[in-house]
């Protein structure tokens, strides 16, 4: 059976959505499309609920609304007379607490399992008083030259792409695509030396107060070095991501 999707895994990605939509309210329609895009709830989630046109997903997020008073949305949010959102004080505090994990969540990079691991960590943490800190894929792509603000997600990404680097390099100091061997600097020499893209399998993030360098050292073992070409074809669906396994077994020779 399909994992479901917790009714209460729904608010923080909708403050989210709500505090995108700023300074225009939010409809519960809004939230349901861009909830629906974030997660593509599956199974049971996907059925149609009987007599409705709603999905039980759907009516997950309905219940939003009507269980404001119990599930805290009454804290988080306002409502205007016509039943849309407008985010509180609170509301904004808790975005803004971990706007990091958010905009990771968002980013369009992880998987429906993985975006569902992100939500749950996240509530976690705010049980402890900590927050989740990811390891941005974008950040991993190639090693650009950062600014001296550049921001602490994408510094640990920088830390983790180059430890990838070093874990996946070959016995000649080389690194090859994890699926078709592809390696830059056999193509392009001095200039593609090190040149390559670092794929998330899942994903990464730490809790504040964690080392870094405690949680690199097992996270280069959660990601693979790949060309661009195998990269996007990994992301090709969206929320579906393929395996390095699956996309070799595509491979025509």
């Amino acid at each position: 059976m399909s994992e479901r999707i917790p009714e209460g895994d729904l608010i923080l990605p909708s403050l989210y959505l709500i505090r995108e939509n700023l300074p225009k309210a939010t409809s519960t329609t809004q939230l349901i499309a861009s909830l629906t895009e974030l997660f593509h709830p599956v199974g049971e989630d996907a059925g149609i609920l009987p007599g409705r046109n709603d999905t039980r997903f759907s009516q997950k997020v309905r219940n939003l609304k009507s269980h404001r008073s119990a599930n805290g949305m009454d804290i988080y949010t306002s409502l205007t007379p016509s039943g849309d959102y407008l985010l509180t004080p609170e509301g904004e505090r808790y975005v803004r607490d971990n706007i990091d994990a958010l905009e990771y969540l968002f980013s369009g990079d992880l998987s429906r399992k993985g975006a569902l691991a992100v939500v749950s960590s996240v509530k976690s943490a705010r049980r402890t008083g900590r927050r989740v800190e990811p390891y941005s894929e974008d950040a991993t792509v190639l090693d650009g030259r950062l600014s001296a603000s550049a921001s602490p997600v994408r510094e640990r990404s920088r830390k983790l792409r180059s430890a990838a680097i070093e874990h996946y390099r070959d016995s000649d100091g080389k690194i090859r695509c994890a699926v078709c061997g592809f390696c830059f600097e056999d193509h392009y020499g001095p200039a593609g030396k090190d040149y390559i893209e670092i794929h998330h399998e899942e994903p990464i993030y730490q809790y504040s107060g964690d080392g870094v360098e405690s949680v690199i050292s097992q996270a280069v073992k959660k990601v693979k070095p790949l060309c661009a070409n195998c990269h996007r074809m990994i992301h090709h669906s969206a929320r579906d991501m393929l395996t390095i396994d699956q996309l070799k077994a595509m491979l025509i020779p």
